[in-house]
């Protein structure tokens, strides 16, 4: 059901006396009869004040967003997106100091006014999955948009914080070619919390160190790999980082034929689209001892997570 069939029934709920109350101040003030010359326009005003309350006691009953609904539009991520990027109207003096800066702020203009376009058509999803096997992991869909030609995406990573494992030796096979330092990865001993994220795995660590002089320890971390599949191919698209805005990502539009590459030509003017992103997870192992602190890459594991996009032209 979209959201103008849900306020309609949400607007049934109200009680019949308020609604026609509310109609019977526009026939009056439609008609001018009830009111002394010079009082139209204010109790045309006030009944418009009643319309809007109906609105907006429609959207208290649905619990949808007030100030969407107050101005007339539902706050588009993609929109919000658009305008985040820095702009400067570029000068003639801008031009002649530095031509490429200045066709640099050109194209996002374009970009942004290609991406209110879009925004304006892109549709409101909440469809939350969870990659098989990471029951601890989701990926959200908020906003999408698929014309044929090009999309975009809107989309909320849910990462979780895995607790380490204090289970590596040092004699492990992980570490042959690690004992010396130029052939490995090492750092200071005193930086090792920078790579621990849970106060209670530091207290963990600093428990074992204190007790046994050395710990070896892996940690847990997950990502969404930057690459974004269409149909199961690997056009190079590629999608902002979730850590930089509490999870939520866009899939980047300089990539997804804004402005960029198009879809491969088997992904165009489909009546759907699938577009799968890659959770995933690697593993570090981690070995503590006197001044230097070692690790080792471990296993990387991968966790497919496909939406399906409808074409709005469909």
């Amino acid at each position: 059901m979209n959201n103008a069939m849900q306020l309609l029934e949400a607007m049934e709920q109200i009680q019949d006396a308020y609604i026609l109350d509310a109609h019977s101040d526009i026939a009056k003030s439609a008609s001018g009869k009830e009111h002394p010359k010079g009082r139209f326009e204010q109790a045309a005003k006030h009944s418009c004040r009643k319309i809007i309350a109906l609105v907006l006691a429609a959207c208290l009953v649905l619990g949808l967003s007030l100030t969407a609904y107050a101005t007339g539009v539902i706050q588009s991520l993609l929109a919000k997106f658009a305008h985040g990027f820095y702009l400067e109207t570029p000068t003639d003096e801008l031009r002649e100091s530095d031509p490429d800066y200045a066709q640099w702020l050109d194209e996002q203009w374009e970009t942004r006014t290609a991406l209110d376009e879009i925004a304006g058509k892109a549709q409101q999803v909440h469809e939350t999955k969870k990659p098989e096997g990471l029951d601890d992991v989701s990926i959200t869909l908020l906003e999408s948009y698929y014309d044929g030609v090009k999309f975009s995406m809107a989309c909320q990573f849910d990462e979780p914080l895995r607790p380490v494992t204090l289970d590596v030796d040092k004699d492990d096979p992980l570490f042959a070619g690690l004992q010396e330092l130029q052939d490995g990865y090492w750092a200071q001993a005193a930086d090792w919390p920078n790579y621990v994220s849970r106060e209670e795995d530091q207290q963990l660590i600093r428990q074992k160190l204190e007790k046994d002089g050395c710990v070896g320890f892996t940690t847990y971390d997950f990502f969404v790999s930057d690459h974004v599949l269409v149909n199961g191919e690997d056009p190079g698209f590629s999608h902002t980082d979730p850590n930089d805005n509490d999870g939520i990502f866009y899939v980047d539009p300089f990539y997804t034929s804004v402005f960029g590459s198009e879809l491969p030509e088997s992904c165009q003017n489909l009546p759907e689209l699938e577009v799968t992103f890659t959770v995933r997870c690697c593993l570090t192992h981690y070995w503590l001892e006197g001044d230097v602190l070692k690790w080792a890459n471990g296993e990387r594991v991968d966790y497919p997570v496909s939406f399906t996009l409808e074409n709005i032209n469909h």
